[in-house]
C-alpha cells in the first residue's frame, strides 16, 4: 500500500519471529473502504530448525510473494504485512471484496501445487489485527528504532565501532518525574545535558542526557532499554537518541 516497510523480530508464543509490516499506512488505518482481513497461511517446504525461513527456500518464497501481490494488487485490496513462524509464513491483507480476493490468490496458489496453503476471511473494519498482531508494542518500537538509527549512521560511513557521545532525549508531564528519571540515570553513568526544562506551561519538561558509547547494532538495546524503561516508570516518554557520524579511515 505504501512503500514505508520494515521488519522486526521477536517471540511469538515462545516460538521465533520475523514481521515485515507496512508501517506507512499506520497513520491511515483504518481504511473505511477495505473491511475485511483476509489472511493466507502458506506452509514452507524448507524452514530452518527455529521455524524461520531459510536461505535455501528464500529466493523461491520472494518469487511467490511478487507473484502474489501482483495479481491480487488493486485499489480495494491492501497488502499490509507478513508474519513468519513456526514453519508458516502468514499473508495478511486488507479488502473490499473477500469473494474477489479469494479467486485471485487461488489462481496464484495453483500454479505451486508443491506448496501447502489455506486462506480465509473475516470482518474488522478496525484493523485490529493490523494493529495489535501486526505492529509492534512498544519495546519492540523502540528496538526497531534503535536499529533504523544504526542503520542511518552505517548508510553515511560509519562503521558503529568507535566510541562517541551519545545523547538521549525523554518527556514529562511534570517537573519532579523529570527529575526523578535524571537522579536514576545519573547513577547509571549518564550526564545530564539539559533539563528538566520547558518553554512553555503547555509543554511537557524535557531531558537531555549524554553518554560515551558505541552504538552497534548488537549493543544498542543494552544501552537504551533502561532509559527507555526508566523514562515509563517515571510517567514520561523516552524519545530516542542520536549522536554524530565517526565516518572510518576507509570511508573519510
Amino acid at each position: 500500500m505504501t512503500d514505508q516497510w520494515d521488519f522486526y523480530v521477536l517471540h511469538l508464543d515462545d516460538a521465533p519471529a520475523s514481521l515485515f509490516v507496512d508501517f506507512g499506512i499506520e497513520d491511515e488505518a483504518p481504511r473505511l473502504d477495505l473491511p475485511h482481513l483476509a489472511m493466507l497461511r502458506l506452509t514452507m517446504n524448507q524452514p530452518r530448525d527455529d521455524g524461520l525461513s531459510s536461505a535455501e527456500e528464500f529466493d523461491r518464497l520472494c518469487a511467490l510473494e511478487d507473484e502474489l501481490n501482483a495479481e491480487v494488487a488493486s485499489a480495494d485490496i491492501g497488502f499490509v504485512g507478513r508474519i513468519t513462524t513456526r514453519g508458516y509464513r502468514d499473508f495478511h491483507y486488507y479488502v473490499a471484496d473477500p469473494a474477489a480476493w479469494e479467486a485471485r490468490v487461488a489462481q496464484v496458489m495453483a500454479r505451486h501445487p508443491d506448496y501447502r496453503y489455506k486462506f480465509g476471511t473475516h470482518e474488522d473494519p478496525q484493523w485490529t489485527t493490523y494493529f495489535n498482531d501486526l505492529l509492534p508494542g512498544p519495546e519492540d518500537r523502540q528496538r526497531l528504532e534503535n536499529r533504523q538509527v544504526c542503520s542511518r549512521l552505517e548508510a553515511l560511513g560509519d562503521a558503529l565501532t568507535e566510541p562517541r557521545l551519545l545523547d538521549h532525549f525523554a518527556y514529562f508531564a511534570d517537573e519532579a518525574s523529570a527529575q526523578a528519571y535524571i537522579t536514576e540515570a545519573v547513577q547509571q553513568g549518564f550526564t545530564c545535558v539539559e533539563g528538566p526544562v520547558r518553554t512553555s506551561d503547555e509543554d511537557p519538561f524535557s531531558v537531555q542526557l549524554a553518554r560515551i558509547d558505541i552504538p552497534a547494532f548488537d549493543t544498542i538495546d543494552d544501552l537504551t532499554l533502561p532509559l527507555w524503561e526508566a523514562a515509563r516508570r517515571h510517567g514520561g516518554e523516552y524519545d530516542g537518541w542520536g549522536c554524530e557520524v565517526q565516518e572510518s579511515e576507509q570511508n573519510a
